[in-house]
């Protein structure tokens, strides 16, 4: 019974004191509704796409360079692994991959029963593991992982957040970002949390880091790109 205790404690006091995060800069996208973004290093740029089934490549500014002559339906995840790009696409039940030149190269079809809009919410890849994830948004929201031809390995369902818009992994662990909830939480790798922080941003739908140990988040609706310093 007290060690039952003990654990609500910390949870209750882990949700409760939650750090609040101010970004360093906010800049304007001229992408309609950003859904999810994700950093090159060796292009030195951001991959951002939409809503409405389009892949940009920007600037560090969140200036367009390129886009995807391929649209898609719903992306609503992305991530970058093996010098690919890789986007869930989630209406369809599909993960697209795209060159670095925004070439649509292969196309993957999932397996998910839920609501049409219920489908794979975000997509991130794991080094460690050399394993994918994709997580869905709500009403459950599962996470899954799988192989790198996405045959599934395993799931689990979480249920610590309200929603889970975008996934990120980095240096280490994974960071789940919530729109209802305007919240981050740190993982390790075994979906245990480590810290959550609060952002002041509406409809917050993608999160990524860069080389500069930043973290960005994009506003779907306000196409917006905040950049947070990561001193944690």
């Amino acid at each position: 019974m007290n060690f039952i205790l003990f654990f609500l404690a910390i949870t209750f006091q882990t949700v409760l004191f939650a750090q609040k995060l101010i970004p360093i800069s906010i800049v304007d996208l001229d992408i309609d509704e950003p859904s999810g973004i994700v950093f090159n290093k060796e292009l030195s740029a951001y991959y951002i796409i939409s809503d409405n089934g389009y892949l940009f490549q920007t600037d560090l500014t969140g200036k367009t360079i390129h886009s995807s002559s391929f649209k898609g339906y719903d992306f609503e995840g992305i991530t970058f692994a093996d010098n690919k790009i890789y986007v869930s696409d989630e209406m369809m039940r599909k993960v697209h991959v795209f060159d670095v030149n925004l070439k649509k190269i292969n196309t993957y079809q999932l397996n998910y029963q839920g609501g049409r809009n219920k489908g794979f919410e975000s997509i991130t890849f794991v080094p460690q593991k050399n394993q994918f994830l994709l997580i869905t948004e709500k009403e459950k929201i599962f996470i899954k992982t799988y192989d790198l031809n996405f045959k599934m390995i395993d799931e689990i369902i979480y249920n610590d957040l309200r929603d889970v818009s975008a996934v990120s992994y980095y240096d280490g662990f994974i960071y789940l970002l919530s729109d209802e909830d305007r919240t981050v939480v740190q993982m390790n790798l075994n979906f245990e949390e480590i810290k959550r922080f609060e952002i002041p941003i509406i409809n917050p739908e993608g999160i990524a880091f860069n080389n500069k140990k930043q973290m960005l988040i994009v506003s779907d609706n306000r196409e917006k790109l905040y950049t947070f310093n990561k001193d944690w």
